[in-house]
């Protein structure tokens, strides 16, 4: 019975000493926060009272924050921990962390001021599963609420016992968190503030005007870093305290400074753009716009003045160049316009003014198209756009005056854009001079150019005749010296072979006769001597009697075709029929194939040429004839070549089975004309020198295999000499076809 009153006094003094203890803790961390001066040693210094006073393992604050998708969101910024235990304050998993995801009903309940207390294994088990981990066996979490809002919340964790937490220990430590709340709220009062004044001190020092601001006294209360830096004072808190006499002015701007204070102070009234000038170190001058304005409190009384003023030499030193540059305008001699985006003319200069007759309020109440007479109103947006796309345009064009008259222009147009208005900078200069020395140039070039096109032509009619006299030059030279070589070699030729087969048919009698004696010996001596029989045998006379018989024969048909040869040749070379006259066509292509016989034989690389004749009944026909030959021969040498060079292309298969082949036609044509064909099956003439095959000295040939004039001959002898034509029809990879006409009679 004694020992229950003995029970409740030792309970009653463990919690008397439990709530002291606590109250100690409040007390000290109270003090840390009012004494320390940095705001997180104090919170630091704070929790670690608090959590020996409630003998905790740990002590932590988070606070609450909004993602930028605005969701709520919780980050742990201060912790204590007992010796021993791990701290958490770096754990990634405890910043920016969702209440949804992390703990939903605990900010329900906070956020309603509700504490959350207990020991963990009473928990549910989705907050177990991130408590647990931790070694926490109890803890008791309460709400920091700043100015009426959910902030945050602290947490009491013990780690090493399951813990209840008496209603002392939880009216104490809320009692705690107000204090702490209470700390933290001024401390977010004074950054706003800090952050506030130091806004304040960024905007004034960025302005561009010197600020300052005094007390009635005149004594200086604050400035900017410009005008610090003016007054030659490192910060702008170190004028604080001063007067204009403490600061590097001269007499006469203290004075008016000090006067001019008094004036506002005194009069209320502001004193506004004060212009003046300062001579500088270099001999310059520099000007500043003053402005000062009374300073008054709640109750309107002037406590002090605010004073601004601004360096506006660049401005004033614009002004003067703005001036400058409308007095240069206006003594230029061309127009200057300043079209805005409707046309209407916004400036003019007085050179515009002077040439078209208007004055200058006039023209700032007329549109372009007033004195611009080539300019449609209806095409403007279009010329606006392209000026705006090109940003320049040059053009000539017409004005008009105001007397009517009209003169021309050169426009140059620049498209400007100046504080978001668009605008076109037109300059125009009278051209009417140029124009006119545009005129009487035109007309002397056309004139220059009348006479140098007629020499030029002069020029190409003499090259031409020369051109034309040196190839024929060429061509009499050739034709000469092969006349010449031909008819000396069948003159050679014809004198021993006249000699042979002169004798051949004597020879012949001769050996019938002496054949004849032998066999009238054989008739009458049918039995010789044995020698006689044996030279008999010996020479084989049977044989010999039928064999000379051939041979004999043989020879006389060599030199009868040795002087059909011999004809052919003195035939092609007609040196005795160089005048005009009636020739046998058929026989001067005879003879000119006769002589090109051997080129049109088999080689190695491609089998014979084929020569067809398809000869019409043709009459005699007046002509030059060893010149004619010349133009067949030209064209079937050059049809001869085109087959050669094809064939080289060929493969031995393709050779085996292609066939090369020239055919000829002639024919009587109405016109009393008669034409020659000569086509070939060679790879043609390529369309893009068809026109100029009968060019003189042009050739397709490689160096020293063709001198150009062969085809530019023929085309003379044809066309010049006998009043024919000469046309050549070709198509690639089929062959080619040159037909030659000329008249019959002339």
């Amino acid at each position: 019975e004694n020992s229950q009153p003995l029970y409740d006094e030792q309970q009653m003094r463990q919690h008397l000493e439990e709530r002291n203890r606590l109250l100690s803790g409040i007390v000290t961390a109270t003090n840390c926060l009012l004494a320390v001066a940095d705001y997180n040693d104090s919170i630091n210094a704070a929790l670690a009272a608090l959590g020996e006073a409630a003998v905790v393992d740990r002590i932590y604050i988070f606070e609450n924050h909004h993602s930028e998708a605005g969701e709520i969101l919780v980050s742990q910024r201060w912790e204590w921990v007992a010796t021993g235990i791990t701290p958490e304050i770096d754990n990634p998993l405890l910043q920016n962390v969702s209440y949804s995801g992390f703990v939903p009903r605990w900010y329900e309940k906070l956020s309603q001021g509700d504490s959350i207390f207990g020991m963990v294994k009473d928990f549910p088990d989705t907050e177990r599963e991130i408590l647990e981990p931790q070694g926490i066996h109890s803890l008791f979490v309460m709400p920091i609420n700043i100015k009426g809002e959910f902030w945050g919340f602290i947490g009491f964790d013990d780690c090493h016992h399951e813990r209840q937490w008496s209603e002392c220990e939880q009216l104490v430590l809320k009692s705690a968190v107000g204090s702490l709340g209470g700390a933290i709220a001024r401390y977010q009062t004074e950054v706003k503030l800090r952050d506030s004044q130091q806004l304040l001190q960024l905007v004034m020092d960025n302005i561009p005007q010197f600020v300052f601001w005094k007390d009635c006294n005149s004594v200086y209360l604050g400035c900017n870093r410009k005008f610090a830096n003016a007054a030659g004072i490192e910060e702008p808190e170190n004028i604080i305290g001063l007067s204009d006499r403490d600061l590097p002015w001269n007499p006469l701007e203290i004075d008016w400074s000090y006067n001019s204070d008094r004036q506002v102070m005194e009069n209320g009234i502001p004193l506004l753009n004060i212009v003046e000038s300062r001579p500088r170190a270099d001999g310059t001058l520099s000007w500043l716009n003053k402005n000062k304005i009374p300073l008054r409190n709640a109750q309107g009384n002037v406590v002090g003045v605010l004073g601004t003023f601004e360096d506006i030499t660049e401005r004033k030193q614009a002004e003067e160049m703005y001036r400058l540059i409308q007095f240069a305008l206006d003594q230029v001699q061309d127009s200057v316009f300043l079209v805005e985006p409707d046309a209407s003319l916004s400036y003019v200069n007085e050179a515009a003014c002077r040439n078209v007759g208007y004055s200058h309020e006039e023209l700032l109440n007329m549109n372009v198209f007033d004195i611009h007479t080539t300019l449609p109103s209806g095409n403007w947006s279009k010329v606006w756009n392209e000026l705006k796309q090109q940003h320049f345009l040059n053009a000539e064009s017409i004005f008009r005056t105001k007397t009517g008259e009209e003169f021309p222009v050169e426009i140059s147009s620049n498209y400007l854009k100046f504080n978001d208005k668009e605008y076109s900078c037109a300059i125009a200069r009278d051209i009417t001079e140029r124009k006119n020395a545009e005129s009487a140039l035109k007309q002397l070039n056309e004139e220059l150019e009348l006479r140098v096109e007629k020499r030029t032509e002069e020029l190409e009619k003499s090259l031409l005749e020369l051109r034309h006299t040196q190839a024929q030059l060429i061509h009499s030279e050739k034709m000469s010296s092969l006349g010449q070589m031909v008819a000396g070699i069948a003159h050679e030729i014809n004198n021993p072979v006249s000699f042979v087969y002169g004798n051949l048919a004597p020879a012949s009698r001769y050996f019938q006769d002496l054949l004849g004696l032998v066999e009238l010996y054989q008739t009458y001596y049918p039995h010789p001597p044995q020698e006689v029989q044996a030279q008999i045998e010996a020479i084989e006379l049977d044989f010999l009697k039928q064999d000379l018989t051939k041979l004999l024969d043989s020879m006389q048909e060599g030199t009868r075709r040795i002087k059909e040869i011999v004809i052919s040749l003195r035939n092609f070379s007609r040196l005795d029929e160089s005048e005009f006259k009636k020739v046998n066509i058929h026989d001067g292509i005879d003879s000119t194939l006769m002589i090109l016989r051997n080129r049109l034989k088999a080689k190695h690389n491609r089998p014979e040429i084929a020569i067809a004749k398809h000869y019409g009944h043709l009459p005699l026909v007046y002509c030059y004839p060893s010149q004619l030959n010349q133009v067949f021969m030209n064209i079937l040498s050059n049809a001869i070549d085109a087959l050669d060079e094809y064939s080289e292309t060929l493969s031995l298969t393709q050779i085996a089975t292609y066939s090369s082949h020239i055919h000829i036609y002639t024919e009587r044509i109405p016109g009393n004309r008669v034409a020659i064909r000569i086509i070939d099956n060679g790879p043609g003439i390529p369309r893009n020198i068809q026109a100029r095959l009968f060019e003189p000295f042009f050739t397709t040939k490689d160096i020293g295999n063709g001198t150009g004039l062969g085809l530019s001959i023929s085309y003379q002898i044809i066309v010049e000499k006998h009043g024919g034509s000469l046309s050549c029809q070709s198509t690639p990879a089929q062959g080619t076809e040159f037909v030659i006409e000329i008249p019959i009679t002339h």
